[in-house]
């Protein structure tokens, strides 16, 4: 993927098709992880190599899996990693005002470069743990 715009459009449509977060339960608290093994990504495992064990299972966040592994970290993640944390929390968050949250912190930094037209972005909102939407 060569734009922010079409990693997050693929990420989203992705995460929204697989229906779910990508997350584990530890000491009572859902963690994310870039891939189950079971075919389930959160929104930057989507882009990253679906083969690598260690990728897939890592704990860290963006910025810390490129500092840890920068080789097997595509370039559009290496060139804005606030843009790609952003969208990772996006996928994180729970709630649907959590996400709306992120949503808005997304545009207030990225409305002239990104399209935050697409339905998908609202979809995943609403895909969130009902908290009064």
């Amino acid at each position: 993927m060569e734009t922010l715009q079409q990693a997050a459009d693929f990420a989203l449509e992705k995460i929204i098709q697989q229906g779910k977060q990508c997350a584990y339960e530890e000491s009572e608290k859902l963690q994310c992880i870039y891939g189950d093994g079971q075919g389930n990504h959160c929104a930057i495992g989507w882009l990253l190599d679906h083969n690598d064990e260690k990728l897939m299972s890592s704990k860290h966040g963006v910025a810390a899996l490129i500092a840890i592994d920068s080789e097997k970290i595509p370039d559009i993640i290496k060139d804005d990693p606030y843009f790609f944390a952003w969208l990772q929390q996006f996928h994180d968050k729970s709630t649907c005002r959590e996400r709306k949250l992120i949503l808005k912190r997304l545009k207030n930094n990225y409305s002239g470069v990104v399209d935050f037209s697409s339905p998908n972005w609202q979809r995943w909102i609403d895909m969130g743990d009902d908290d009064d939407k």
